[in-house]
């Protein structure tokens, strides 16, 4: 930084400004910069001795400045008594220009009402303030936020029963360890949130009661390890609107209610939801907008495979439900017609073989991905010779599967075979030694074991 930049008074543009310890920049240089324009960051405010000279700062004075970054070191709350470090100190309200703020790293800060917001901010983001146990109070009169992300805020206890902001389209909560919930707020008619985010929230119990907001399209909850039940708002008969939902590391979720999910859900993802025990079949076949469904690490769920299966699929995954038993008649998965990729990781140990009528798959599939199958011995031609537009086929730890590709070889459009702890089909595909390697050998890419095998254009 150069020296003494605050002699510079006609200076507007000032994008980075770091504060140094000793007699290098300080932050009082700023208060003559009047003509400042667009975005200030301001770092290494842990080198304010005294909070008070924040307060000298005019900013008031900047209202062409569009974008307010503060830092504070990572480290300094290691090297200096906390007791010491009180608001942000810069009085904010009437930086009439302001649309986003940045608050980050600010360890001592326990609230943030002596800073004030202006009323025009559209986007605040609080960040890794290690000691803020709430969020102002005057937080629903910022009548133009429509972001508001508030991470690593470990001490953060709540949402205060004011409310939220009424133009609030995304709310972003992650890292918060002690929060419990969201408002009540969020639930009221006026809300027009559109993407709720909760992640790392270790003491997060439950969403607020009542019906999500109409307006909702993604719903993200993830790593809330004591959540045990979603909202009974999400039901097909009520208003909402949501597309898309992410439930992930959720170890103490039980179980879904039946007619849970609107019929404009397009996306439903259910990772690491250790002790979840059904999900109910006919909540899912009767969505009509469903394109990608994955059900992953569930070792609890005993529905049937079969119950998933709704025809406007695009995508399905099944992974490491341990409980799950592949039913005898087989899926029915050829009647999923708009079905591009599949993935399929067992363990399934009563899957032997993927052969007769009743284990065809369906023709549209682009990728094919089996894996942890420890019983699987075979899969018919049938099976893979009519599947004409797939283009990418894994095999991962199939041990007992013996061969799979057809005599009169595979589909002409495969690009990409991939073969991975399956002993007999190394053997069989290894190049120019394997027994199969001549009919493979129109593929453009194929890997066994991490070894490629064959790389050339199509």
């Amino acid at each position: 930084m150069p020296p003494q930049v605050g002699k510079l008074i006609n200076l507007q543009t000032l994008n980075r400004y770091f504060l140094s310890k000793g007699n290098g920049s300080q932050i009082k240089e700023l208060k003559n910069l009047l003509n400042l324009q667009g975005e200030l960051s301001i770092s290494g405010l842990e080198n304010i001795l005294d909070p008070r000279d924040a307060r000298y700062v005019n900013l008031k004075e900047g209202r062409n400045i569009e974008d307010l970054i503060m830092v504070w070191s990572e480290k300094y709350g290691n090297s200096r008594n906390e007791s010491t470090e009180i608001e942000p100190g810069f009085e904010l309200e009437n930086l009439g220009g302001l649309r986003h703020s940045w608050i980050k790293g600010c360890h001592g800060v326990v609230s943030l009402e002596e800073q004030g917001l202006p009323c025009n901010l559209q986007y605040w983001e609080v960040n890794g303030c290690y000691n803020l146990d709430k969020l102002p109070n005057a937080l629903h009169t910022l009548t133009s936020l429509t972001d508001l992300l508030i991470h690593n805020c470990p001490k953060l206890l709540s949402f205060l029963e004011t409310g939220l902001p009424p133009m609030l389209r995304r709310l972003g909560v992650r890292n918060c360890r002690v929060l419990e919930t969201l408002p009540d707020g969020m639930m009221m008619n006026s809300c027009i949130l559109e993407y709720v985010e909760i992640k790392e929230c270790p003491s997060f119990i439950e969403l607020p009661k009542g019906e999500l907001p109409a307006t909702l399209k993604k719903l993200t909850i993830e790593d809330c390890w004591r959540l045990e039940s979603l909202l009974e708002g999400i039901d097909s008969n009520n208003t909402c609107r949501l597309e898309w939902l992410h439930v992930w590391g959720c170890p103490s979720l039980k179980s879904i209610p039946r007619g849970y999910f609107p019929s404009t859900l397009e996306i439903l993802s259910i990772w690491d939801c250790e002790q979840l025990e059904s999900i109910p079949g006919n909540l899912l076949q009767n969505l009509t907008s469903l394109r990608l469904l994955n059900i992953c690490n569930c070792p609890d769920v005993v529905s049937s495979p079969e119950a998933f299966l709704n025809p406007n699929l695009k995508q399905l995954s099944i992974s490491d439900c341990e409980n799950m038993r592949w039913p005898p008649s087989g899926w029915g998965l050829d009647t999923l017609t708009s079905l591009g990729e599949l993935f399929i990781q067992g363990p399934f140990r009563d899957l032997l073989s993927f052969s007769g009528s009743h284990l065809l798959l369906p023709t549209s599939l682009t990728t094919l991905q089996l894996g942890n199958l420890r019983n699987l011995k075979s899969i018919a031609s049938t099976s893979l010779q009519s599947l004409i537009s797939l283009k990418t086929l894994e095999f991962h730890i199939c041990p007992k599967l013996r061969f799979f590709v057809p005599n009169e070889g595979l589909p002409a459009a495969l690009a990409r075979l991939v073969i991975r702890e399956c002993p007999f089909l190394k053997e069989r595909c290894l190049k120019d030694k394997g027994k199969d390697w001549p009919k493979i050998a129109h593929i453009p890419y194929v890997q066994i074991d991490g070894i490629v095998q064959q790389l050339k254009n199509k």
